[in-house]
Formats: C-alpha cells, structure tokens, sequence
C-alpha cells in the first residue's frame, strides 16, 4: 500500500506536522469512554464510513500510541529530506512494484501516488503498476479489503503467466 508521493508541498506538511504534534500531545486516555467518538473515526479519511468496530479500534490506537515513537515516525517520515529521498528509493527497486490508491484519498491523492510511481521501470507509459479503487479514501485495506484482496490477486495472477 502506498502512503507518499515524492512531492514535498512545504506548507501542507509544516500544518500537517504542527496538528500531528498537537494531536499526539491532547490525546487522554478517557477519550476512549466517550460515547459515539468512534462514529467520527469511523468516518475520518475514508469514502465510506468504516464499521464503528475499526473506529473504535483507531480510537484506540490512537489514544494508547507511545509519544516518543508516534511524534518520532511523525516528524521523521515527513521531513523534505525524507520525501524527496522516496523517488530514488523507487527507481532503485529492482523487483515489480504496485501501488494501490484511493480513488478519492484527500491525504494522499491519486497523482502523487501516479508520481511516485512513475520513477519505477514498470511505470512504462501508461502507468500499469498504479491501481487506483474507486469509491475509496486513504485506507483502502480497512475500506476496502476485499477490493485490495482483488487487485492484489490480480497482479499475481499476471505474473505467475
């Protein structure tokens, strides 16, 4: 699953680390007791809402994540360095690379997932190593797992032929 594009808008990822730190600063653990707080997270970042069961669960996550690892993946994956680095890291791969995308992801759209994608040698002209899934936002394997399940068999199935 692909979660970055290569493009390191600066504005967009200095707000997006300054509500990261804030969000990992207010996170009590009583947040968990709140009635209906996993309808909104059940919601958050996806096209059609998740089951309140992985709302519940992100809920959790979120809330009982170590400070120290969630601002040090936070702050560390997201630095210029770290992005513009993603592009090479791409072109290196030798083996076959797919990238499955969201088709209405708002975190990371589908042409920064295209550009990414790009940089490998099985991009070819037409971009046949992206999979974009439709009426999907930015976590397609708990959206939509039977459709990632699908693609991802499909991939395998065109190269054991």
């Amino acid at each position: 699953m692909n979660s970055g594009g290569g493009i390191y808008l600066k504005e967009e990822f200095e707000r997006f680390r300054a509500a990261g730190q804030q969000l990992v600063k207010l996170r009590p653990r009583w947040l968990c007791y709140l009635p209906l707080l996993d309808l909104p997270m059940s919601r958050m970042n996806v096209a059609r809402p998740l089951s309140r069961h992985w709302g519940k669960q992100r809920l959790l996550d979120w809330v009982a994540a170590h400070p120290e690892a969630a601002l040090g993946t936070l702050l560390d994956s997201t630095t210029e360095a770290e992005v513009h680095s993603l592009p090479q890291v791409v072109s290196r791969l030798q083996q076959p690379v797919y990238f499955i995308a969201g088709a209405q992801d708002t975190i990371m759209e589908p042409q920064y997932v295209r550009h990414l994608a790009s940089f490998h040698t099985s991009f070819e002209c037409c971009g046949n190593n992206v999979v974009e899934i439709p009426d999907c936002g930015h976590l397609a394997m708990v959206e939509q797992p039977e459709a990632v399940a699908a693609q991802i068999q499909r991939i395998v199935t065109k190269h054991e032929s």
